[in-house]
């Protein structure tokens, strides 16, 4: 029995919707081999036909919903993975940026440690210079005790002779008197306290010794090559000739 024509016409308009719905979301090669499956199976049965077509629209959305949620997340991906390699630049910068402060706080310790040793050369210099001042002390001191007596005797004999008497010692310049010789004795044996180490400083010294002997202990890795420590800012500390003398001497 043939469909009526109103029916005819309703299946063919549905059709024609479903095609357009197929060029908008499949592609090309697929959609001509889909249509003409359909077109095939309208022939032998439009009702059927029609059932197949629908259920095609359906995994064709399921199919353009998946892959759009598959770009999405590739797109998300991709995000992540530049965002990745930027912080890995980011840190292996703040690692270079880490290595450069700890060599430049090694230096500052190691400036710090020659200022220490030049503490202690100049502690030994100056304890050999008082050595030396109280030994010319004492000799000074036995000559003006060789001297007063024989001064007297000598203002003695210049008495009977009807001379004067010749002047002091301290009469003359005040530095031959006994007293300068013992004020100066006293500001000599006055030591000057070392001031107290500022804490930052400290700190950094106690790190340093720490890092040392973790480096020490960490027998792993090897070095191949010692970088030279960056130059300190600021004005480098000059260093006195007298100094250098005294470093060369002991």
């Amino acid at each position: 029995m043939l469909a009526g024509p109103e029916m005819v016409l309703n299946r063919v308009q549905l059709l024609c919707d479903c095609q357009q719905q197929l060029r908008i979301v499949f592609f090309n090669d697929l959609q001509q081999g889909f249509l003409q499956d359909i077109a095939m199976f309208h022939a032998a049965d439009p009702t059927s036909a029609l059932e197949i077509l629908q259920e095609k629209v359906r995994e064709i959305n399921a199919f353009r919903n998946k892959t759009l949620q598959m770009e999405k997340i590739k797109a998300r991906l991709k995000a992540e993975f530049e965002a990745l390699e930027s912080e890995e630049r980011h840190l292996k910068e703040y690692k270079q940026e880490m290595d450069l402060l700890l060599q430049e706080k090694m230096a500052h310790v190691e400036e710090l440690r020659l200022i220490h040793a030049d503490i202690n050369v100049m502690e030994n210099t100056i304890k050999q210079s008082e050595n030396d001042l109280n030994k010319l002390l004492e000799s000074t001191r036995r000559l003006h005790e060789e001297y007063k007596p024989l001064k007297e005797h000598v203002d003695a004999l210049r008495m009977t002779l009807g001379l004067q008497r010749l002047p002091d010692l301290c009469e003359e310049e005040e530095k031959l008197s006994l007293d300068y010789f013992e004020k100066q004795k006293a500001e000599w044996q006055t030591e000057p306290q070392e001031p107290p180490i500022p804490e930052s400083l400290a700190a950094a010294a106690a790190a340093a010794q720490q890092l040392q002997v973790a480096r020490k202990q960490d027998t792993r890795q090897t070095a191949t090559f010692r970088q030279q420590p960056p130059p300190m800012k600021g004005k480098p500390r000059a260093i006195p000739l007298k100094l250098i003398e005294l470093r060369q001497f002991s």
